[in-house]
């Protein structure tokens, strides 16, 4: 049934696009043009009255992003064609024009208004009665959200959705942050006098300001500001120093020195009263430079806050959003080009010296406006680091006559561009002699934290004036832009605390600031109606800090809660007096608490290692400190970096408890987008973090990391997090620290197949939603360098160098898997112990034993002394040190006697000796020196390879290439001196053969440790079923790679294959179920034959070919080209970027098997 008014809208919109039509009478062409002509205007008419009768409103034709709600009544509120529209809408036909002679009178009122009164700049100076606007206020004002903070009107975040798109931004991109608020103090005078300033109220544990690397003033130092003379307690505020520039120059220095404004009033007071000595004889400017006060001391202290801006840059395209904004001025010398090129070309500001400063002279910005980023060198670093000197550091914006200079830009935008139209569109106006260059200043910055993580950038300082001018030229390019909520973000993104939200938690500023928070807090909650408000008793604990006594505070608050009536709680608690809130504030503060800086924390961890307790490690580290204050370990404050276990999230102002009691409050908080977890910089009390510390030494750290268990047993360091109580309280799960040694699984050996099997695991766990928590798989392993040994080969063949084959053990360890560094002793599989070098005991659920093979270089006798002489002729492939000696021995050697050996028993991938030998081969068949050599291979196997299709391809290629043959032949003696090796046979028979090139591979064994131990079986490896890679006797301990008892080739390639297997039955084993992964024996062998060919021999036990690639290239036992460059191009980065993080299995390659 439709409705009467929808009825009558139907017939009034079928009547509109109704359209008349005339029909002549007769068919006349004169008639027939008026008739088409009646029927056009007919038309246009029809399209007008439906147009008018339309329902759609003049702000509904808008884009939908720009439609507003304002814009349905206010004509104003709508694009300027289209307000004609929107004012008929709203009046009536005949009033259009009323409306616009109202509307023209209204801005002829408003013109002669501003013209009566004060100037733009007065009126907007008026605004400004409380707080200081920086340079480029007004545009942020337009797109970012503002807030009054710290004497300012500063930027807190962009006004759309700008989390992930900041983050983002700072690890893939750019982002730019108007940082002018920062305030900047300079020390002018002799420099010991500067110095012996600085000492008195600077960090004693950190950095000197006198030490070279930064008294030339060619990089920024870091430290902290303390109260005169009060060092370790009273700290101020984290400061930042920049020598000027000098050579040898002593008798007049200056240094800048940067703070936040918050802290900026007690930087200059605590500086002033040092520069008298704590009397008064200093030279003291306010806030204009040459004006002084009545002092005459020898040090001058300039407040030279809004003398320049600075601007900080974040991201990898940081370099390349600077040197697109700016060009260098003609009068640069060469070092500041060179610079300029590398920082340029740098495809991170981390490619750069840490914290370098350099000078440059630039164009006026506005003149190649818009800006075009250069491209970076991503595929390399920097070929030549970046030189440091003083030529380089020095800038004109040190100099207050350069910064008077160029205050006032010489030409406005308006000029530049009337120069601009006149020229080509597009085209960057050309630099004349009346342009303006000014004196910038980039500083290096990096941002690092608890986490294995860091943001770098730079500072950029232009002189005061030059604010709006050099903005749009960082902006206008893919860069974001950030605000003072997105540096807090950075910080906390790599489990650093910032300034004052969170860093120096017992500073003034840092609790004038959580005071401030609390406020704002406390008056969002009020707003609220009594009913919908959640409980709220105090600002207290909205405040990070450890007050004493904080636990009677809480307890008192809970008893207002469990004020019971008709056995419901009440809604809100009993209304506290404001004043007696205050009071209680004051009284309940612990005036005696200090914080301890990450630097004197890693001294009193040095002194730990020499004594048990905390309070005279630290008594002994400030007495070699020269610091006479006497302080108590117990009131000290440390800062620590807490991950959740498994999943969770911390809220800041959150509890930490150690077995019920308060240890520690959450400063800051955030989801850590690179680690794919949640992060929190706690403030800890710091004789509860020693005491941790000194049950886990091992755990030497640069950094501050809590590192973190489920809570399934009861550790004695247990610790739960919870909002603030004054809030609604939401628990996360449990965070925990070991106390003890035991660990879920426990791999012992670094090498391929422990981290191999380490990350699958974690791959394994993760996909079926199951994840460990941190910690709980450890690795032991004392390695501090992880290498690729299949590259040990190309390094022996010259087709690859060392550094290509070896990163950091540390590098390759999945995250959330524990290092533990050091070697194993004994094994105890009994009561499921692992004793460590450092008698240590780790206890586990579940062994994994990979630790490898011994390289016996000692095995033969005389072999090291041959292989340390560089001239002896003795190499090896089986170091990499050896295999380097190796090729340059091949490429030098001419003509001779040259032997290749390969011992009986198991070795490192039995293919290895005779690869070198082949490559040698094909090098001097490419030199012309082949004919002039006699070659041979000593092997103590029967053959030359243990698979019979392969075997038989090579003694033909032996044969063919004329390679002499000695089977069943050991090397066991090298006289170095007479160029002798000495080999033994059957039956007691010896052998010598003169050599002139020697390429020896050493026997190898069981590692002593687990050969001797419970798990081996009678040939010193560790007994496994061959199929199930589980223990033949204790079914939670797993083994593969080259300690175990699996009876085939030791490779890599045999490992990929094994992973899976130990894997997926260890994950059987956790669930109680039976094994059904079974393990064929697959191994494979690049076998090199020469440059540009490869034998790739794949099989299986019993010698039986398993060959992946013989349906599409036939039979693998002859040598191939795409094999080669499988071995030498292929294989190391899939080795870096699969295999080692778990994504590669086997010949099945990515694609993981499925057993099930």
């Amino acid at each position: 049934m439709i409705s009467a008014a929808k009825q009558k809208k139907r017939a009034k919109a079928n009547h509109a696009r109704k359209i008349d039509t005339q029909l002549p009478s007769a068919i006349n062409v004169e008639d027939h043009v008026k008739a088409r002509q009646f029927e056009i205007k007919a038309l246009f008419k029809a399209m007008d009255s439906a147009k008018s009768a339309s329902s759609t409103r003049a702000f509904q034709s808008l884009p939908r992003h720009l439609r507003r709600r304002a814009a349905s009544h206010n004509p104003m509120r709508v694009p300027l064609r289209l307000r004609e529209k929107a004012l008929a809408e709203l009046s009536a036909p005949g009033d259009v024009s009323k409306l616009r002679r109202k509307r023209r009178k209204l801005l002829r009122t408003r013109m002669k208004k501003q013209q009566s009164s004060a100037s733009r700049t007065a009126t907007l100076r008026k605004r400004q009665t409380n707080k200081s606007w920086l340079e480029t206020h007004i545009w942020h004002a337009k797109r970012m959200k503002m807030a009054n903070l710290w004497g300012y009107r500063v930027a807190r975040h962009p006004t759309e959705k700008s989390f992930r798109p900041s983050i983002r931004a700072a690890r893939q991109g750019c982002i730019v942050h108007d940082a002018s608020y920062t305030s900047l103090i300079q020390l002018s005078a002799n420099q010991d006098d500067i110095l012996r300033v600085l000492t008195a109220v600077l960090d004693r544990a950190g950095e000197s300001p006198s030490s070279r690397r930064y008294i030339f003033g060619t990089r920024e130092m870091h430290s902290y500001i303390y109260q005169l003379n009060a060092y370790p307690s009273a700290i101020i505020a984290p400061i930042s120093l920049i020598w000027h520039p000098a050579d040898g120059v002593r008798d007049k220095r200056s240094v800048w020195l940067r703070c936040h404004p918050s802290a900026s009033a007690k930087v200059l007071e605590t500086l002033q009263i040092a520069a008298r000595g704590g009397a008064g004889d200093a030279e003291m400017c306010g806030d204009a430079e040459g004006a002084t006060s009545p002092y005459t001391s020898a040090v001058t202290i300039l407040n030279l806050t809004g003398h320049v801006n600075t601007f900080d840059l974040y991201g990898p395209h940081s370099s390349q959003v600077l040197a697109g904004a700016f060009k260098l001025a003609k009068e640069n010398g060469r070092a500041e080009r060179i610079a300029w090129q590398k920082l340029a070309k740098a495809a991170t500001p981390a490619h750069l010296p840490t914290g370098f400063v350099a000078g440059f002279t630039v164009d006026d910005p506005r003149l190649s406006f818009p800006p075009r980023n250069t491209k970076p060198q991503k595929d390399k670093p920097i070929g030549v680091p970046l030189t440091l000197s003083t030529t380089l550091a020095s800038s004109g914006i040190y100099d207050a006559e350069e910064r008077r200079r160029v205050f006032k830009p010489r030409y406005k935008k308006s000029q530049l561009d009337s120069r601009r139209s006149v020229t080509a569109p597009g085209k960057p106006l050309a630099m004349t002699a009346d342009d303006d260059t000014l004196p910038i200043l980039i500083v290096q910055k990096t941002i690092e934290g608890g986490l294995k993580d860091s943001i770098c950038g730079y500072s950029l300082i232009v002189p005061a004036g030059w604010g709006m001018q050099v903005w749009p030229s960082l902006t206008h390019t893919d860069a974001r832009i950030g605000g003072v909520d997105q540096v807090d973000q950075f910080a906390a993104q790599v489990g650093a605390a910032h300034f004052p939200e969170s860093a120096c938690p017992t500073s003034t500023a840092n609790w004038n600031e959580w005071r401030r928070r609390a406020g704002e807090e406390e008056e969002r909650v009020m707003k609220r109606p009594k009913g919908k408000r959640p409980h709220y008793h105090s600002p207290l604990p909205l405040v990070p800090f450890l007050e004493k006594p904080f636990d009677e505070m809480v307890v008192d608050a809970a008893e207002d809660v469990e004020v019971a009536m008709d056995g419901q709680l009440p809604t809100q608690p009993a209304e506290r007096d404001p004043e007696e809130a205050k009071d209680s504030f004051k009284t309940d503060t612990n005036t005696s608490q200090w914080f301890m800086t990450d630097e004197l924390v890693r001294l009193v961890q040095d002194e730990l290692k020499k004594t048990k307790e905390a309070q005279e490690a630290l008594n002994t580290t400030l007495s070699c400190l020269q610091v006479n204050n006497h302080v108590s370990v117990k009131d000290a404050l440390v800062q620590v970096t807490l991950v959740p276990v498994k999943r969770g999230y911390v809220d800041t102002c959150g509890y930490v408890y150690n077995q019920g009691e308060t240890v520690g409050r959450i400063a800051t908080s955030t989801f850590a987008m690179n680690e794919g977890k949640a992060v929190a910089v706690a403030n800890m009390r710091a004789e509860t973090y020693f005491d941790f510390y000194s049950n886990k030494p091992h755990l030497e750290r640069n950094v501050l990391t809590a590192f973190l268990l489920a809570p399934q047993q009861p550790p004695m360091f247990s610790r739960q997090v919870s909002r603030a109580a004054g809030l609604t309280p939401r628990f996360t799960r449990g965070l925990a620290t070991p106390a003890n040694n035991h660990h879920k699984i426990l791999i012992v050996g670094g090498g391929t197949a422990g981290v191999t099997a380490a990350a699958q695991i974690q791959n394994r766990l993760r996909d079926e939603n199951k994840s460990l928590g941190a910690g709980e798989i450890a690795i032991v392993d004392a390695a501090k360098e992880h290498h690729y040994q299949p590259g040990w080969t190309l390094i022996g063949s010259g087709l690859g160098k060392k550094e290509d084959y070896v990163r950091p053990e540390n590098s390759v360890i999945p995250k959330d898997v524990a290092h533990i560094p050091t070697n194993v002793q004994s094994f105890t599989p009994a009561s499921n112990t692992v004793t460590t070098a450092t008698g240590e005991t780790l206890t586990y659920d579940f062994l994994i034993v990979a630790a490898g093979l011994k390289i016996n270089f000692g095995g033969v006798k005389g072999l090291e002394g041959a292989l340390a002489d560089q001239s002896s002729g003795v190499s090896s492939i089986y170091n990499p040190d050896y295999a380097e000696k190796a090729w340059r021995d091949i490429a030098a050697f001419k003509s001779g006697n040259a032997i290749f050996t390969q011992p009986a028993g198991v070795i490192k991938c039995a293919g290895a000796p005779q690869k070198v030998m082949w490559m040698a081969n094909s090098q001097w068949n490419n030199t012309g020196v082949r004919k002039d050599i006699d070659l041979t291979f000593a092997t103590g196997t029967p053959s030359m390879f243990a698979v019979p299709k392969y075997s038989q391809a090579l003694e033909k290629l032996r044969v063919e290439r004329d390679v002499n043959g000695l089977f069943g032949t050991n090397l066991t003696e090298v006289d170095a001196a007479n160029r002798v090796a000495k080999f033994s046979q059957g039956e007691g028979k010896t052998v010598e053969k003169e050599y002139n090139l020697l390429h020896v591979v050493p026997p190898q064994a069981p590692l002593e440790f687990y050969k001797n131990s419970p798990l081996a079986d009678e040939s010193g490896f560790v007994s496994v079923d061959k199929s199930t890679t589980q223990h033949t006797q204790y079914p939670n301990v797993f083994s593969i790679g080259d300690c175990s008892s699996l009876p085939n080739s030791k490779t890599a390639a045999a490992i990929s294959a094994q992973s899976p297997v130990l894997v997926h039955n260890l994950r059987k084993t956790m669930e109680g179920k039976p094994l059904n992964a079974v393990y064929d024996g697959y191994a494979s062998c690049p076998l090199l034959t020469g440059h540009g060919e490869l034998l790739l021999a794949e099989f299986k036990y019993g010698g039986v070919p398993k060959e992946t690639f013989a349906p599409i290239l036939g039979s693998q036992d002859k040598p191939n080209r795409l094999f080669y460059h499988l071995k030498k191009d292929i294989f190391p980065p899939v080795y870096w970027n699969y295999f080692v993080k778990g994504n590669w299995f086997g010949t099945r390659g990515p694609i993981a098997p499925n057993f099930d």
